[in-house]
This record gives structure tokens, C-alpha cells and sequence, in this order.
């Protein structure tokens, strides 16, 4: 595609010259760019963590209409500076403890898709009401949500029950009565979704168990390890997953703890050709002797969209040079010495009776609660206002870490 040689301009009638890819203003305005995030970035704590506007403000700022001649980089710059900043929650601010909501992936979705059409070609597309889906009580809601957008009943949606006593993971035992209350009714079990890192309560679900559960019953078992998946490349973590090569899909999140930005979701299928089956299509314009000789994988047929943007692309490849050119340690160490200072918050604060912890310790697989998850305390006491301020000192007074510097570590987390 060239360039657009001339346009009009529509207020005097005359035609000016146009290069909007010129490579030397596109090389300008990048620079500007860059600087102006390296600069946010730089000075994030310096901002309010809350949007300080209210809603709809935007809509005052705009003008009655589009410029109709070109304005400068510059200017752009200055309004996202001075009408857009101010909007922004910013959620990657060392002083953010809450929960930020973001679905980065329909990859359990497309789980989903290729179970349900595994068994409906098998039991005729008319039993589609009778599909059960089976999860725990703390399992994410966008799992009920992708269910609805597969055709599921809502009212065939097992939320499980579980208690503090089982670290609030999904008991097999559980599981397999739910199962046979609904095949005495006529009803077909279909997807179980074990969970490892529950967004609630950092549960972590019992893999391998619930996996023969549900191969016994035809039940696919798909593992959502989206929160905490990123903590098995540490072999002292892999315990969690033990069973886990019963499963028939497995997905997890890069942009947690792999030093990716969202969209970067990884999903993994035993059997390819179901996810293809439910997702394929095949019209002329789409085929090529590539796909139909097995020599590329078609993610046309893996996904909704017959494209995707690069973007989640280049995240999964923007790890390989880490990987490559000895960062390794980096990936090794970030898990371990999150889940470390996890546990070491949790028995400096047993000392404060106004703490109280809401998740067994053995759930701490997560993020460190001290620098993300503050839904992992209450706090009762005013005395507590500065929560950041009080977990910081018990954890530098202690003398477990005194060869630790918390600055470094504040940098380093986030």
C-alpha cells in the first residue's frame, strides 16, 4: 500500500500533499511515543491510584466535530495527558491493591466449544439441553458466562460447594455425587472445569482425582491453571499438578509472572482435532494446500475469528529472547520468591490480632498478597489505615530478611 499522494481539503477547495507513512515523521512520532511512556511508567506512583474523574466526563472535553485539517503529534499527546491520564485507574501503580477485572482470553471458551460438539455429534444436536457443566463454588464466573455463550442452560451449571476445611478445593467425592444425581435424571455430564488459582481464594483444586472422576464418566477435564500456571516451570510447584496428564485441555496465563502484558493466553489440547472440528470452516476462498497438507497449524480453526491480531503473538515471542539469552533465572526466581514472602506475611501477621486470614496458607500460590492481593485479609482496625505501610515494616523488621532491600523488591514486583 503506497502512500495517499494528495488530499483535499474541504473548507477552501484546495488540494495539499499527504504522506502519512512518511518513515521519518513515523520515526519522530514513535520517539514521542516512547518517551511518553517510559515517562508514565517512570513517575506511576506520582499519580493518584483512582480515576479522579467522573463518569461520562469525556464526553464534555470532546469537540463539536472532527478537525478537518491534520493537528500535530503534540497536541494529541497533550489531551491524552490532560483529558485521558486523569481517567485511568493505574492498576500497575506500586500503591494498587485491588482487583482489577480482565478476561485476556476465550481459550477455555474454545474448550468448552470443542466438548460440547464432541458430544453432541455422538447424542444428536436436540440434547444440547441436557449438557451439565461441572465446577467448584470458587470457580471464576467467566466460566458461567462462556457456558451461557455455548448454548448452555444456566440452570446446568454445578457450582460445587467446598469449605476452609479443604482449602476450598473441589472435593472428588463431591464431584462424582453431582455426577450421578444428573445421569438418574437423564441428564449428560460434559465439562468439568478444575481450577488452580481460584480468583476468591486462591484455591487449587486436586488434579489428578478429579481427572478420573471425570474420565470415568466421559466427562472432558479441562484444567484453568490461568492465575497460578505460570508457577509450575518451578519443579517445587509441581505437585499441584500431579495427574495432570489425565486432562484434556490446560490453560494458563503468561501475563502473570512470565513478564507478558494481557492477551497472552496459553491453552493446550490432547486431541487437536476436536478443537478443529467444533471451530473449522473450509470455504474456498479460505483454503490452501499449507493447512490441507498438515504442514501449519490454521488458527482459523482453533478460534472464533478466521484472524488474530499480532499482538498476543509477539508477547508468547517476546519471552523467547529471555529465555535465550540467560534470564531463565529471572522466570525461576520471581514464583518462588513471591510464594516465599507470601508465607512469610502470613506468620509475621499472626502476632496482629486485628489481621485475620480468609485462605489457608497452603493456597498461597499466588501473586504475594503483601504487593497484589489484598482480598486475602481483612483488616479491621483504623490502626490499619496504611496497610502497605504496616505489612512493609513487619516484613523489613523481621530477621528472616534483613539481607533484603525493599526498595529493590518494590521495583522488582512491579
Amino acid at each position: 500500500m503506497g502512500s495517499l499522494e494528495a488530499g483535499h481539503d474541504l473548507k477552501n477547495g484546495s488540494t495539499r500533499v499527504l504522506n502519512p507513512l512518511d518513515p521519518e515523521e513515523f520515526r519522530r512520532q514513535g520517539q514521542l511515543i516512547i518517551d511518553f511512556l517510559a515517562d508514565y511508567y517512570k513517575n506511576i506512583e506520582k499519580y493518584p491510584v483512582r480515576s479522579q474523574v467522573e463518569p461520562g466526563y469525556l464526553s464534555s472535553r470532546l469537540p463539536d466535530s472532527a478537525p478537518l485539517d491534520p493537528e500535530p503529534i503534540e497536541t494529541v499527546m497533550q489531551d491524552v495527558e490532560n483529558h485521558i491520564i486523569p481517567g485511568i485507574t493505574h492498576w500497575q501503580s506500586p500503591n494498587y491493591f485491588a482487583y482489577f477485572p480482565a478476561t485476556a482470553s476465550i481459550a477455555g471458551f474454545n474448550g468448552r466449544n470443542a466438548a460440547r460438539d464432541e458430544v453432541l455429534n455422538r447424542v444428536g444436536r436436540e440434547s444440547i439441553v441436557k449438557l451439565v457443566i461441572y465446577g467448584s463454588d470458587q470457580t471464576h464466573s467467566a466460566v458461567q458466562k462462556a457456558a451461557r455463550i455455548a448454548g448452555i442452560n444456566p440452570e446446568n451449571f454445578r457450582a460445587i460447594p467446598t469449605t476452609k476445611d479443604n482449602a476450598f478445593g473441589l472435593i472428588p467425592d463431591s464431584l462424582e455425587s453431582a455426577i450421578l444425581s444428573d445421569l438418574a435424571v437423564g441428564l449428560i455430564p460434559l465439562f468439568l472445569c478444575a481450577i488452580i488459582g481460584t480468583t476468591s481464594s486462591t484455591a487449587v483444586d486436586p488434579v489428578g482425582p478429579l481427572s478420573n472422576v471425570a474420565r470415568r464418566y466421559g466427562v472432558w477435564d479441562h484444567v484453568d491453571a490461568a492465575q497460578a500456571g505460570s508457577a509450575f516451570i518451578c519443579p517445587m510447584f509441581r505437585h499441584f499438578i500431579d495427574g495432570i496428564e489425565g486432562a484434556d485441555s490446560f490453560s494458563l496465563n503468561a501475563h502473570k509472572w512470565f513478564f507478558t502484558n494481557l492477551d497472552c493466553c496459553c491453552l493446550w489440547v490432547k486431541d487437536p482435532n476436536a478443537l478443529i472440528k467444533a471451530l473449522s470452516t473450509n470455504p474456498e476462498f479460505l483454503r490452501n494446500k499449507a493447512t490441507e497438507s498438515y504442514q501449519v497449524v490454521d488458527y482459523k480453526d482453533c478460534q472464533i475469528g478466521l484472524s488474530r491480531r499480532f499482538r498476543a503473538s509477539y508477547e508468547a515471542l517476546a519471552s523467547a529472547p529471555e529465555l535465550r539469552s540467560g534470564e531463565p533465572p529471572k522466570f525461576l526466581g520471581l514464583p518462588s520468591a513471591s510464594v516465599g514472602l507470601a508465607e512469610l506475611w502470613m506468620g509475621e501477621s499472626k502476632d496482629y490480632n486485628d489481621l485475620h486470614s480468609l485462605t489457608p496458607v497452603a493456597n498461597l500460590l499466588d501473586r504475594v498478597p503483601v504487593f497484589y492481593n489484598m482480598t486475602h485479609l481483612v483488616l479491621h482496625s483504623e490502626l490499619f489505615g496504611d496497610s502497605f505501610g504496616v505489612m512493609i515494616d513487619l516484613l523489613e523488621n523481621s530477621p528472616k530478611l534483613e539481607s533484603l532491600n525493599f526498595e529493590e523488591v518494590r521495583i522488582y514486583m512491579n
